[in-house]
């Protein structure tokens, strides 16, 4: 019995369903039969029990006249050769139907229906496990493999997104320190340098004082604006790293 489900369940599902419906029809024609022929078998059984009786009158032979339970129950079997045939007919294309959607249809389209909500829930740690070669089974091995892809994209972006804040970081300390020597440079030639007003006829470091002064503030802009610019890295990592969670509010 086992390998006779393997065997269906294997079957490609327009086979599956026409070898199915053709067994219903076959065995309640069968059946079908043997019920007339049982009900018919009844019916003689009946009619061998009562003697033929002479009408004079009618100058005819026939039955005796049958009691109102005799009467009952032999029209009963004639209406009953005349309805259990459409009977058998729909419990045979019931019972078919069922087999199919038990043994073909249940399983796959559980694990879809499971794998469709997973997915929806962006919840991939999980598997669709059907073995079969008919067309649901495909179907369950293309969704099966759409699940692999997926999480091996969602995975790629998050080792993505984990290189990108390792470099935001990386890149802010490694400015950090540059900047600090700068800084402090500009400091020091700002402070000491630059602070007394008679050297404004003089040459510092061999240039005149107006063109190192525009240096020195040349160089003070571009410290500033790689200030701003490592500070924005941080603002960019820090809010990467914000949960947002939903909080209801009365209006």
């Amino acid at each position: 019995m086992d390998k006779i489900k393997k065997k269906f369940s294997a079957m490609p599902l327009r086979k599956a369903i026409g070898l199915a419906f053709f067994t219903a029809l076959l065995c309640s024609g069968i059946l079908t039969g043997a019920a007339v022929f049982q009900i018919h078998q009844l019916q003689e059984s009946m009619l061998r029990e009562k003697k033929l009786v002479f009408h004079e009158q009618e100058n005819t032979l026939a039955y005796e006249t049958f009691t109102a339970s005799e009467a009952a129950l032999y029209y009963g079997c004639n209406a009953a050769m005349a309805v259990l045939p459409a009977g058998i007919f729909f419990l045979g294309i019931t019972a078919s139907s069922c087999a199919v959607y038990r043994l073909k249809l249940q399983k796959p389209l559980r694990e879809l229906h499971n794998g469709i909500t997973r997915i929806t829930s962006d919840n991939l740690d999980f598997s669709i496990s059907y073995e079969s070669e008919d067309e649901l089974g495909r179907l369950c091995h293309s969704m099966e493999r759409m699940r692999r892809e997926l999480c091996r994209s969602k995975k790629k972006t998050w080792e993505l997104m984990q290189h990108e804040r390792l470099l935001y970081a990386s890149l802010a300390h490694d400015l950090r320190t540059p900047l600090t020597v700068l800084k402090g440079y500009l400091e020091y030639l700002e402070s000491d340098c630059l602070k007394d007003a008679s050297q404004k006829e003089e040459t510092v470091l061999k240039l005149p004082y107006d063109s190192f002064h525009t240096a020195v503030c040349g160089m003070g802009e571009a410290v500033r604006r790689l200030e701003q610019y490592v500070s924005s890295m941080r603002d960019i990592d820090r809010m990467e790293h914000v949960k947002i969670r939903k909080q209801a509010e009365r209006v």
